[in-house]
């Protein structure tokens, strides 16, 4: 049987990021590329499907986050942007994406609105002598 609400589900079906991003700096833009699928029914919004992302449990600034809403079985490849903030820490972190993260479109399975992509994005520390010399600036990262 049929829902008796016919929405849309969006489906991430892979992400990526260039491997030349795989390390960053502090205020750099990252530039995931997403294959997402509505396996559900037509999206009638007619508007933009939001896309968040995160690099560990840090949310990145968005830069370009969304993508034309899709019709029922349309799946498309979307390039977006992101700015990795300022307070994050150094180190090396997992990049998530969520789609439709304030559920805006009735999606009938969140559960599939999330994907992480292979790798590891590591953001690199100052090489100046001020950080590398400073015991404090590394005490949480030991």
């Amino acid at each position: 049987t049929l829902p008796l609400i016919s929405e849309p589900d969006y489906r991430v079906q892979s992400v990526k990021i260039p491997i030349y991003e795989s390390t960053a700096n502090k205020g750099d833009i990252l530039h995931p590329s997403l294959i997402v699928k509505n396996t559900g029914y037509n999206d009638t919004t007619k508007s933009h499907i939001k896309v968040s992302a995160y690099l560990g449990n840090y949310p990145l600034l968005p830069v370009t986050s969304t993508f034309p809403a899709l019709m029922a079985g349309q799946e498309r490849q979307v390039s977006l942007a992101y700015k990795i903030p300022g307070t994050i820490g150094y180190g090396g972190y997992v990049l998530s994406v969520i789609v439709d993260p304030d559920n805006l479109t009735h999606d009938t399975n969140t559960s599939n609105n999330m994907k992480k992509a292979g790798g590891i994005v590591t953001i690199n520390s100052p090489d100046d002598d001020s950080f590398i010399g400073c015991e404090a600036c590394w005490a949480g990262y030991r």
